[in-house]
């Protein structure tokens, strides 16, 4: 390699290192132009595109998609794995972050199966994770045998993200876990509830013990959403809605109009469904209720800019107004 390659290389490291991926992108192209067998320059490049460092004016990812590709020819199947590791890895996320779950499958479970054959335990959890988030998305596609696929990458990464020693991304997990058997469509639904509560239960504690408030306030929600679905008679309904409601109620001190309106309003919308089903158990006041929710979730929506939603509780009132004239 020439001196000003060689130059070109290492003024791109520092520009790189600084997060100013604009300037280093040039210069790793003119590197890669006169060594195109370069897989560690391939894979900075999509590195720089992604915007892995930071998001910046240059980052595409088709371009990203492109250089790890071309990365990963380079290295090819039996190459140094611990490089073709971090190529899988980033190249998974790319197309993860991009809603290409299919193309992001296979090559983000290379990558965890790699880093557990090189031991590197936090980054086959961090994978794990990833993966779990993925299967969630492919179920959200039409593919439900994923929730327990992501039941399972969850779990994985709990035995490395332990609550006494990495309770953020413990809680962050476990959450992600609950919500997995809380979608999941088992034989047995309401086990999967509870399992469901316990990991939000879980997920509590370790954010609680962290004073994240606002997280607290998200695991509140879902909380919230799952003692709504637990009802496996009347009376079991009624008390898990009561049990819902307050939890609806502890999210909210967090979830403010002024400060979060997107948040405020879905769980007002929650929680206008939790007074309907309650107006079942306990029908004085319980349809006033709804009605307030639906109302601040409509104008909470309206807030944030989101027509949709806010259109979804519009109708919600004007069902309850139609059944009370009805």
């Amino acid at each position: 390699m020439g001196e000003a390659q060689q130059d070109r290389r290492s003024l791109a490291a520092w520009r790189c290192a600084a997060q100013r991926c604009e300037e280093a992108i040039p210069l790793l192209e003119k590197v890669l132009a006169d060594q195109p067998a370069d897989a560690e320059v391939s894979y900075q490049l999509g590195l720089c595109y992604s915007g892995a460092c930071r998001m910046h004016s240059l980052v595409s990812p088709p371009f990203a998609i492109a250089y790890l590709e071309r990365a990963l020819r380079v290295i090819g199947p039996d190459g140094h794995p611990e490089f073709r590791v971090k190529a899988l890895d980033a190249l998974g996320n790319v197309q993860r972050l991009n809603l290409r779950p299919e193309e992001a499958l296979p090559l983000l479970e290379e990558a965890a199966a790699l880093f557990q054959r090189l031991g590197a335990s936090e980054d086959w959890a961090r994978t794990e994770f990833n993966l779990g988030n993925l299967c969630c998305d492919l179920a959200g596609r039409g593919a439900p045998q994923q929730w327990d696929a992501a039941i399972r990458h969850y779990r994985n990464a709990l035995t490395v993200r332990r609550e006494d020693t990495d309770p953020v991304r413990f809680a962050a997990t476990v959450l992600n876990l609950g919500t997995a058997y809380r979608e999941s469509p088992g034989e047995d639904h309401e086990a999967n509830l509870r399992r469901a509560i316990g990991c939000y239960s879980a997920a509590f504690r370790a954010y609680l013990g962290a004073h994240l408030r606002q997280k607290c306030a998200d695991v509140h929600n879902n909380l919230g959403n799952a003692f709504l679905e637990l009802s496996s008679t009347p009376r079991a309904a009624c008390r898990n809605t009561r049990r819902a409601l307050r939890h609806y109620a502890l999210a909210l001190r967090a979830r403010t109009k002024a400060d979060r309106p997107r948040d405020y309003a879905v769980t007002q919308l929650n929680r206008g469904q939790g007074y309907l089903r309650l107006a079942g158990c306990e029908p004085e006041g319980s349809r006033q209720s709804a009605s307030r929710c639906f109302q601040e979730a409509m104008e909470g929506f309206l807030l944030c800019g989101d027509p949709t939603r806010a259109s979804l509780a519009r109708e919600c009132l004007s069902a309850l107004a139609g059944s009370r004239s009805g």
